[in-house]
């Protein structure tokens, strides 16, 4: 996905995905920060860098981080890996979620789940959450699954910072 080749250039070619066609795009290695924190742009949870540089070459494509806020999570998979994605309302469902969902997963397909965010929240510049299924738990008479957000976590550190 990123190209090694110019690394030591400071610059970086990335390959994402348009309609389902691959498109390299080529980045430099400065790392956006907010102005009074001196931290990045984004909120990572992790050190390394192909995150970060991922994410610079796919915002690159809408102009500014500003213009990624509404985008929904099925056309930046498909950004990402090429292939088509495919949306669900959960609220569509009466019986058979947790059933449906293990049995996508089973299946090896990837996805997430998005929780949609109020008005309030989106004018704070807080859009919806992704969460990653981790894994399922048959637990008679319950039914769970392990969900991930590591965003959400971050977020939580920075409000416990003020």
């Amino acid at each position: 996905m990123i190209s090694k080749d110019m690394e030591q250039k400071g610059a970086y070619m990335v390959d994402l995905y348009s309609k389902g066609y691959l498109e390299k795009v080529m980045i430099d290695d400065y790392i956006p920060c907010l102005k009074d924190k001196k931290e990045p742009m984004f909120i990572m949870n992790s050190r390394e860098l192909w995150p970060m540089l991922v994410q610079k070459a796919w915002v690159k494509g809408y102009g500014s981080y500003v213009n990624t806020r509404d985008i929904e999570p099925k056309k930046i998979l498909s950004q990402l890996t090429g292939f088509p994605t495919e949306s669900f309302k959960l609220s569509h469902y009466k019986t058979g979620l947790y059933d449906t969902l293990k049995a996508i997963n089973k299946a090896g397909y990837l996805f997430v789940l998005t929780s949609k965010s109020d008005s309030k929240l989106q004018e704070e510049g807080q859009g919806s959450e992704t969460f990653c299924i981790l894994n399922f738990y048959d637990k008679e008479p319950k039914k769970l699954f392990l969900v991930n957000c590591p965003f959400l976590l971050a977020k939580w550190k920075e409000k416990d910072k003020n």
